[in-house]
C-alpha cells in the first residue's frame, strides 16, 4: 500500500528528491544518468558515476577503482569524504540482509533476490542520502535528517524493496521524536507511514498501534493538509479500516470479540463521512444477526438504511432492506419482513439493475412461499428466473428453476386439499390398499401379465406348501397309531 504524506496530502510512493534534502555536492554523488533525470539534463548517454577519465592518465589511487567491486568503491569514497556513520550503516544493512537471507533458507522467496551489495543504483541512493543525513545532523538540522531518510524510504518502496523501506520508515519515526519545532507533526506522519507499512504486511495489531498514535496526535493538534483535508478524518479512516480487518480475522472463532472491533470501527467511521458510517453500521448489524441478536441488528441496519437514503446509494438501500427483512423474519415478524422485501423490489426495479432485481424477486418469493401465498411466490420466482436468464448466469438460472418448481408444486396444495377434504383418512388408506372406493362403483382395472404371472407362482407355491404340510401331518398320525397297536 502506498504511503500518504500527511503533511501535504500527496503520495509518498514516488521519490521526492528535492534539492532541499541534498546539497549540490551530494547531488553530484548521484550517477550522471540520475542527475540528468532529476535536474533536466538533455544528454541521453548513460555515464558512470564519475566523469570519464583517460585510463592513460589514471593515478595509483584511481587504479584500484577498476579492480574492486562497486560496493567497495562506494564505501571507500564515503570514508574518504568523512561520512563514517553512513559507512557503518551501509555495511550493517549489507550484512543484515545476508544474515536474514541465510536464516530464511533456500525455500524462502527472498533467498534468490539480488543482494544489496550487487545493486549499484541502490548503493548510489544510500551513499547520497545517508551522507546528506549525516551532514544535516552535524549541522543540527534534524528536520533535514528526517527528510533524507524519508526519501530513502520512498525510493525503496517504489522499487518494491520493502525490507529496506521498512528499515528507513523506522529510522524516520526515531528521528521524528527528536524534532521539537513542528508540534509533533513529523511524528504523526511517521506513525501513519509505519501503520500503512504494517497494514500492507497484514500485521494488524502493530498497524493499529501506530494508527492510534497518529489519531491521538491529529486529534489534539487539529492538523490539515495543504488541500484542506482534516487529518483526523484520515486517521479515523485508517483505524476504521484496520479494526474491520481485525474483526474479520477472529470472526469465526470469537464472534463477540469481532463485534467489539466492529463497534470501534463504527465509532471511527462516524468521523469520516455518512457513506462510511453506513457501511460500518451494516457490518455491525450483520455481526449481531449472526449471533442471533436480531433486535440489535435491526437498530444498526436502520442506521444503514437512513445513511443510504441521505447519500442516494440505491445499491446500499437494497442491501439494507434485505438485511432488515432477514432480521424481522428471524423475530417472526413476517409482516415487516415482507414490507422491506417489497421495498427492496421497488429499489431494484427503479435502478434497473438485473442482478439486484433477480435477488429481490427471489427473496420476496421465498417469503411468500413461507406465508403460504403460493400464487405470489410463483410469480416472483418466475420473474427472478427471467432476470437470471438475462444475466446469463447458469448458476442463477438453475437455482431459480428449482425455486419456481417448488413454488408451482406448493400452489397445488389447495386443490389437493379440496379433493380429499370430504374423505376420511382411514377410508382413503383402505381404498389405496385394495384399489376400490366405498360408495363408488369401481372401474375394472386391466390386468398386468407380469403381475398375474407372479401371482400364479405365489398361489402354486402356497398350494405345494399346504400339501406338504398335510402329508407330514398324516405320516405323524400313522406312526402314533402303529405305536399304540404294538403296546
Amino acid at each position: 500500500m502506498a504511503a500518504t504524506n500527511v503533511l501535504s496530502g500527496t503520495r509518498l510512493s514516488g521519490r521526492q528528491h528535492g534539492g532541499h534534502s541534498l546539497s549540490q555536492r551530494q547531488q553530484n554523488l548521484l550517477p550522471n544518468r540520475q542527475r540528468q533525470q532529476k535536474f533536466g539534463g538533455s544528454s541521453t548517454r548513460i555515464e558512470v558515476e564519475y566523469e570519464a577519465k583517460s585510463f592513460l592518465d589514471a593515478s595509483k589511487v584511481d587504479i584500484p577503482g577498476y579492480r574492486n567491486t562497486y560496493k567497495h568503491n562506494v564505501c571507500l569514497e564515503m570514508l574518504r569524504e568523512g561520512y563514517h556513520e553512513s559507512f557503518r550503516e551501509l555495511i550493517a544493512l549489507v550484512t543484515a540482509q545476508k544474515e536474514e537471507r541465510e536464516r530464511a533458507g533456500r525455500a524462502s522467496g527472498c533467498y534468490f533476490d539480488p543482494l544489496l551489495e550487487n545493486e549499484e543504483q541502490k548503493l548510489d541512493q544510500l551513499r547520497a542520502y545517508l551522507s546528506a543525513a549525516e551532514e544535516a545532523r552535524r549541522e543540527g538540522d534534524i528536520e533535514r535528517v528526517y527528510t533524507s531518510l524519508q526519501s530513502l524510504a520512498e525510493y525503496f518502496e517504489e522499487t518494491n524493496d520493502m525490507w529496506l523501506a521498512d528499515h528507513f520508515r523506522k529510522r524516520c519515526l526515531e528521528t521524528s521524536l527528536e524534532i521539537k519545532t513542528d508540534g509533533q507533526r513529523k511524528e504523526g506522519e511517521a506513525h501513519c507511514n509505519m501503520g500503512l507499512s504494517y497494514e500492507a504486511k497484514g500485521c494488524c495489531s502493530e498497524a493499529a498501534r501506530h494508527f492510534e498514535q497518529f489519531y491521538s496526535l491529529a486529534k489534539s493538534n487539529k492538523w490539515f493538509t495543504q488541500d484542506g483535508q482534516n487529518l483526523v478524518t484520515l486517521a479515523s479512516d485508517c483505524l476504521r479500516r484496520i479494526y474491520t480487518m481485525m474483526a474479520e480475522e477472529i470472526a469465526d472463532g470469537d464472534s463477540q470479540g469481532a463485534i467489539r472491533y466492529l463497534l470501534k470501527a463504527y465509532e471511527m467511521a462516524k468521523e469520516v463521512d455518512s457513506e462510511t458510517e453506513g457501511l460500518a453500521s451494516y457490518r455491525v448489524g450483520n455481526a449481531y444477526e449472526s449471533t442471533g441478536d436480531s433486535k440489535t441488528a435491526i437498530d444498526y441496519h436502520k442506521v444503514y438504511l437512513e445513511k443510504c437514503k441521505q447519500v442516494g446509494d440505491d445499491a446500499g438501500l437494497g442491501a439494507a432492506c434485505q438485511a432488515l427483512a432477514k432480521s424481522y423474519e428471524s423475530l417472526g415478524d413476517l409482516g415487516n419482513a415482507v414490507r422491506f422485501l417489497e421495498m427492496f423490489v421497488e429499489v431494484a426495479d427503479r435502478t434497473k439493475q438485473h442482478e439486484q432485481m433477480c435477488r429481490a424477486q427471489s427473496s420476496l418469493g421465498a417469503m411468500y412461499n413461507t406465508l403460504g401465498q403460493f400464487a405470489k411466490a410463483v410469480d416472483c420466482f418466475n420473474k427472478s428466473y427471467d432476470f437470471a436468464q438475462e444475466l446469463g448466469s447458469a448458476q442463477k438460472v438453475a437455482a431459480n428453476r428449482v425455486r419456481y418448481g417448488v413454488g408451482a408444486a406448493h400452489s397445488f396444495f389447495s386443490g389437493y386439499s379440496v379433493c380429499i377434504g370430504g374423505l376420511q383418512v382411514t377410508s382413503l388408506l383402505e381404498w389405496k390398499d385394495r384399489r376400490e372406493q366405498e360408495g363408488v362403483e369401481t372401474n375394472a382395472v386391466e390386468s398386468d401379465p407380469v403381475s398375474e404371472e407372479v401371482r400364479s407362482v405365489e398361489i402354486s407355491s402356497d398350494l405345494e406348501s399346504s400339501e406338504t404340510q398335510e402329508q407330514e401331518t398324516t405320516e405323524e398320525v400313522l406312526i402314533e397309531t402303529d405305536d399304540s397297536a404294538d403296546d
